[in-house]
């Protein structure tokens, strides 16, 4: 925070706004570092009072689900009595999480061994025609042409990694289509 800031901070609405957000309350640690050098001191009865507010907002099972599958880290800030229904969405927002990003980790593997296949392909025609030019030495088309057999290869064991990941693929589909959907979903 810079001077400006710390001079005419609302204390409390930060402390909501921290508690909203899931933050830990220690983050009025950072701000009392930050606002020392200006020669201000927070107002902790004032942030803690809004703190305990936005918590109260954070801790629900909606929020849990959505914290959780928009890829969010739990650190302990919910109240006991709340904890529960926060970590049962949460729980079921990380299965979202985790699912999602393997679906979309093994979409990215099939488009880029489908872009090394295409990119192998076309060194294989260019070195084709290398091969088939009168000014190409003998020993030259003898390493052009193990080139083309080793890309070729590479291009069937890609073949063979696709095959792979599409399956898993599929498998995760379903698991994510098969995952409970809240109502707050």
């Amino acid at each position: 925070m810079d001077q400006a800031e710390c001079v005419s901070a609302d204390w409390r609405t930060i402390g909501f706004e921290d508690g909203t957000a899931g933050r830990n309350q220690g983050q009025i640690g950072e701000y009392r570092r930050q606002c020392a050098d200006h020669g201000v001191t927070p107002n902790l009865v004032a942030y803690q009072r809004g703190y305990n507010e936005g918590v109260r907002n954070f801790c629900t099972e909606s929020n849990g689900f959505n914290h959780a599958r928009s890829g969010g880290r739990y650190s302990g800030v919910c109240p006991g009595e709340l904890e529960p229904d926060f970590l049962a969405g949460y729980r079921l927002g990380r299965e979202h999480y985790l699912l999602a990003r393997a679906v979309n980790e093994l979409a990215a593997r099939i488009d880029g061994s489908q872009s090394r296949i295409r990119s192998l392909e076309d060194e294989i025609a260019q070195k084709t025609l290398k091969i088939a030019s009168d000014e190409t030495s003998g020993d030259t088309r003898l390493e052009l042409l193990l080139e083309i057999k080793n890309h070729t290869l590479e291009i069937a064991e890609l073949k063979e990694k696709i095959k792979v990941y599409q399956s898993d693929l599929s498998l995760r589909e379903a698991e994510y289509a098969a995952l409970e959907k809240p109502v707050y979903y």
